[in-house]
């Protein structure tokens, strides 16, 4: 029988109430913070599965003087009753974000924020309210100000990529539209931004009043100053997914209303641009599990909706003993959320891959 693939699922502490009050007066504090002694760094190692025939174990070692940062912004975790997370670091939380993110240690130095998130209580699933956009603006003002915090201690020319998934994204999106597209000195640090499952809506033309305030798609891996971002399904998101579509519920986390005529952004995160090609999953935690030619994804368009397509690649069978593959859940299909959950473990390995292509593209530009 074949095994299931399910999403990374967090179990974390309970967190206390919180007043909108006190979280605009809230210091900033740090999982991964930016200056002095991390517990976010670390030799990262894969195991590759294969079709047959021994895991093949590869270990990866941090650069000792990383030359960029990733300023990461997690998923929603929080299980409290209050509408807003406070502002506090727990075990829990910093496991989770080792497993999310460490990868990325093997190009940058890993920079991450707590931040006052909406709980997982209080999300939306219909037409927010006005509690719903207030609880949004907590959360991003405390994520501004954990911007503004590692600005004032990193050198104004050293480079940073943004890296947010589900509700991270929503919230980095904020931060590229209100706070680092009109400030040119910040935008011109920002060499990449990976925006996972944020429910992000663009304009044709671009500008910069649509979702991404106007910053190109990549149109291939490597290209600097641009954006990666997909919601991922296995077939056109319906009428009722909450995420994927054009004013669907969870988009509400970006703080954008989308225009008539906006379409969802879709970069392929193997390539850039929209063609096909194979995934490169880290699933689980440190040491990752990953497999070959396993999945693909492309960036499909049908009935003016767009969205990054994963598909599980079955090969023949050709008798002999096989290690066991993962599968996608079928019931992903008729799902209002598709494969957000798992589509952070599935592109994870392209994800990074495509941040050290773009410090590499940033590192010996002209």
């Amino acid at each position: 029988m074949k095994k299931m693939l399910f999403a990374l699922t967090v179990t974390l502490s309970t967190f206390a109430p919180l007043s909108g009050a006190h979280a605009a007066t809230e210091p900033v504090k740090w999982i991964c913070p930016p200056t002095g002694p991390t517990s976010c760094v670390g030799a990262t190692t894969t195991e590759l599965i294969p079709l047959t025939g021994d895991t093949i174990a590869t270990t990866y070692q941090p650069p000792a003087k990383p030359v960029a940062d990733c300023f990461f912004l997690y998923p929603t975790m929080s299980p409290a009753k209050s509408w807003n997370a406070p502002n506090r670091v727990t075990r829990s939380i910093r496991r989770a974000v080792r497993a999310m993110a460490l990868p990325f240690t093997r190009t940058c130095r890993l920079v991450v924020p707590v931040y006052q998130q909406v709980t997982s209580s209080h999300l939306a699933v219909a037409a927010p309210t006005a509690k719903d956009r207030a609880a949004i603006e907590v959360a991003y003002q405390s994520v501004l100000r954990g911007w503004r915090a590692y600005l004032k201690v990193t050198p104004s020319t050293r480079p940073v990529i943004l890296v947010g998934f589900s509700q991270g994204a929503g919230m980095l999106s904020q931060l590229l539209r209100r706070e680092i597209a009109p400030n040119p000195k910040q935008l011109h640090r920002v060499i990449l931004s990976e925006l996972v499952g944020g429910g992000l809506t663009i304009t044709s033309p671009r500008s910069v009043t649509d979702g991404l305030a106007g910053i190109a798609l990549c149109p291939h891996i490597g290209r600097i100053r641009c954006a990666i971002a997909f919601d991922a399904f296995t077939t056109q998101p319906s009428a009722h997914a909450i995420v994927g579509r054009p004013g669907a519920p969870w988009g509400y986390l970006s703080a954008w209303t989308p225009a008539q005529g906006s379409q969802m952004a879709c970069v392929n995160p193997v390539y850039g641009g929209r063609l096909s090609g194979p995934l490169i999953p880290y699933l689980g935690g440190n040491p990752y599990t990953t497999y070959a030619n396993r999945f693909r994804a492309a960036c499909e368009r049908q009935g003016g909706i767009d969205w990054l397509d994963i598909r599980q690649v079955d090969v023949p069978n050709f008798g002999g003993h096989r290690n066991p593959m993962p599968s996608l859940d079928p019931s992903s299909d008729a799902s209002p959320t598709g494969l957000h959950g798992e589509s952070w473990g599935l592109t994870l390995g392209n994800l990074v891959l495509s941040a050290r292509a773009a410090v590499s593209k940033w590192d010996v530009r002209p």
